[in-house]
């Protein structure tokens, strides 16, 4: 990804980290548009991308809520099995160290949202009591 978007760095339109921050957004919309291509959404708000652009945008936006969601889900997980039980300003502490190690670039909001979500939907599948 180190070129994409290269042509509109240089003109300074958008950060790269802007420009992902705002796909991941996008892909985090819930309702109709929950867990749908983000392409045409994004393309309403940045029309200068080309299609290729669009796609790898919709690809890491999608790998970064799966390895949200995953994180949240084994760490509770882990602690389930143990007996174990986190707080969740410390649970959400360990989640943001972990997400940003492996995307530097994600903006707080951002691991706000993926957190919250990656909860919700732990909790929805009955993983929520370990934490307090």
């Amino acid at each position: 990804m180190n070129q994409l978007f290269s042509r509109f760095l240089k003109k300074k339109i958008m950060t790269q980290e802007e420009i992902l921050n705002l796909s991941v957004a996008i892909a985090l919309e819930w309702g109709q548009n929950w867990n749908q291509p983000i392409q045409e959404r994004l393309t309403k708000k940045l029309p200068f991308l080309t299609t290729n652009e669009l796609d790898e945008l919709n690809i890491k936006s999608k790998e970064v809520l799966t390895a949200g969601f995953n994180i949240i889900r084994a760490t509770l997980e882990k602690l389930t099995d143990k007996g174990e039980i986190i707080k969740e300003k410390d649970l959400k502490a360990e989640f943001e160290n972990e997400l940003t190690a492996l995307y530097p670039w994600i903006s707080h909001v951002n691991i706000k949202s993926i957190c919250n979500q990656g909860l919700y939907y732990s909790w929805k599948n009955g993983l929520g009591e370990c934490v307090k």
